[in-house]
Protein backbone atom coordinates (compact mmCIF):
# COMPACT_ATOMS: atom_id res chain seq x y z
CA UNK A 1 0.00 0.00 0.00
CA UNK A 2 1.25 3.14 -0.84
CA UNK A 3 1.34 5.23 2.20
CA UNK A 4 2.06 8.99 -0.14
CA UNK A 5 -1.36 8.64 -1.49
CA UNK A 6 -3.01 12.21 -0.82
CA UNK A 7 -6.83 12.18 -2.13
CA UNK A 8 -6.51 15.57 -2.61
CA UNK A 9 -4.36 15.52 -5.25
CA UNK A 10 -6.59 15.03 -8.67
CA UNK A 11 -3.94 12.28 -9.90
CA UNK A 12 -4.01 8.89 -9.86
CA UNK A 13 -1.61 6.74 -7.66
CA UNK A 14 0.57 5.62 -10.76
CA UNK A 15 0.48 9.77 -11.94
CA UNK A 16 2.12 10.70 -8.34
CA UNK A 17 4.49 8.22 -8.54
CA UNK A 18 5.81 8.76 -12.25
CA UNK A 19 6.11 12.40 -10.44
CA UNK A 20 7.35 11.21 -7.60
CA UNK A 21 10.22 8.57 -9.12
CA UNK A 22 11.68 11.88 -11.64
CA UNK A 23 11.91 14.00 -8.44
CA UNK A 24 13.57 11.44 -6.43
CA UNK A 25 15.89 10.26 -9.51
CA UNK A 26 17.57 13.87 -9.10
CA UNK A 27 17.40 13.79 -5.38
CA UNK A 28 21.03 13.31 -3.94
CA UNK A 29 19.75 11.81 0.06
CA UNK A 30 22.51 11.82 2.81
CA UNK A 31 21.51 8.12 3.42
CA UNK A 32 23.45 8.42 6.79
CA UNK A 33 21.93 11.31 8.22
CA UNK A 34 20.82 10.40 11.91
CA UNK A 35 16.79 10.00 12.09
CA UNK A 36 16.30 10.06 8.41
CA UNK A 37 14.14 6.81 8.90
CA UNK A 38 11.79 9.58 10.39
CA UNK A 39 11.72 12.20 8.08
CA UNK A 40 8.72 12.75 5.58
CA UNK A 41 8.74 15.97 3.87
CA UNK A 42 5.47 17.84 2.15
CA UNK A 43 6.39 19.84 -0.96
CA UNK A 44 4.30 22.48 -2.78
CA UNK A 45 5.11 22.13 -6.06
CA UNK A 46 4.06 25.55 -8.91
CA UNK A 47 4.73 23.98 -12.45
CA UNK A 48 3.45 24.91 -16.00
CA UNK A 49 1.07 23.25 -17.57
CA UNK A 50 3.55 21.73 -19.86
CA UNK A 51 5.38 20.15 -16.60
CA UNK A 52 8.22 23.15 -16.35
CA UNK A 53 8.68 23.67 -12.72
CA UNK A 54 8.75 26.96 -11.56
CA UNK A 55 9.14 27.14 -7.89
CA UNK A 56 9.05 24.34 -4.98
CA UNK A 57 8.13 24.82 -1.42
CA UNK A 58 8.15 22.95 2.19
CA UNK A 59 5.13 23.07 3.38
CA UNK A 60 6.10 21.67 6.88
CA UNK A 61 8.65 23.79 8.80
CA UNK A 62 8.08 22.53 12.23
CA UNK A 63 11.47 20.29 12.24
CA UNK A 64 13.67 22.54 10.52
CA UNK A 65 15.69 23.37 13.17
CA UNK A 66 16.96 20.10 13.32
CA UNK A 67 20.07 20.26 10.36
CA UNK A 68 19.54 16.91 9.35
CA UNK A 69 15.91 17.22 8.54
CA UNK A 70 16.46 20.75 7.33
CA UNK A 71 18.97 19.02 4.48
CA UNK A 72 16.87 16.50 3.90
CA UNK A 73 13.57 18.96 3.02
CA UNK A 74 15.80 21.83 1.01
CA UNK A 75 17.61 18.54 -0.84
CA UNK A 76 13.82 17.46 -1.71
CA UNK A 77 13.05 21.52 -3.10
CA UNK A 78 16.50 21.04 -4.98
CA UNK A 79 15.66 17.94 -6.48
CA UNK A 80 11.90 19.07 -7.63
CA UNK A 81 13.47 21.47 -8.54
CA UNK A 82 15.81 19.98 -11.44
CA UNK A 83 13.27 17.77 -12.53
CA UNK A 84 12.07 20.00 -15.21
CA UNK A 85 9.80 18.91 -16.61
CA UNK A 86 7.39 16.51 -14.64
CA UNK A 87 5.58 13.98 -16.56
CA UNK A 88 2.10 15.60 -16.33
CA UNK A 89 -0.91 13.90 -17.67
CA UNK A 90 -1.80 16.32 -20.12
CA UNK A 91 -6.00 16.11 -19.33
CA UNK A 92 -4.88 16.93 -15.71
CA UNK A 93 -2.76 20.00 -16.45
CA UNK A 94 -5.17 22.67 -15.18
CA UNK A 95 -6.46 21.26 -12.29
CA UNK A 96 -2.37 21.07 -10.50
CA UNK A 97 -1.33 23.86 -11.85
CA UNK A 98 -0.57 27.29 -9.60
CA UNK A 99 1.10 25.41 -6.65
CA UNK A 100 -1.77 22.68 -6.24
CA UNK A 101 0.76 19.98 -6.82
CA UNK A 102 1.33 18.69 -3.17
CA UNK A 103 4.07 15.76 -2.94
CA UNK A 104 4.47 13.80 -0.19
CA UNK A 105 8.11 12.38 0.28
CA UNK A 106 8.81 9.31 3.02
CA UNK A 107 12.88 8.69 3.74
CA UNK A 108 11.58 5.26 4.77
CA UNK A 109 9.81 4.70 1.30
CA UNK A 110 12.86 6.01 -0.26
CA UNK A 111 14.96 3.57 1.46
CA UNK A 112 13.29 0.13 0.80
CA UNK A 113 11.90 0.24 4.44
CA UNK A 114 8.39 0.77 3.51
CA UNK A 115 5.89 0.50 6.70
CA UNK A 116 7.25 -0.91 8.79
Amino acid sequence: MNTSFNPNLPLSISEQDAIRQKIVSNWNVDLGAKGIETFVVQLRIWVLQDGTVQSARIESTSRMDDPAYRSFAESAVRAALQSSPLPLPANKADQIIDGKLVLIFSAKDMLGLGNG
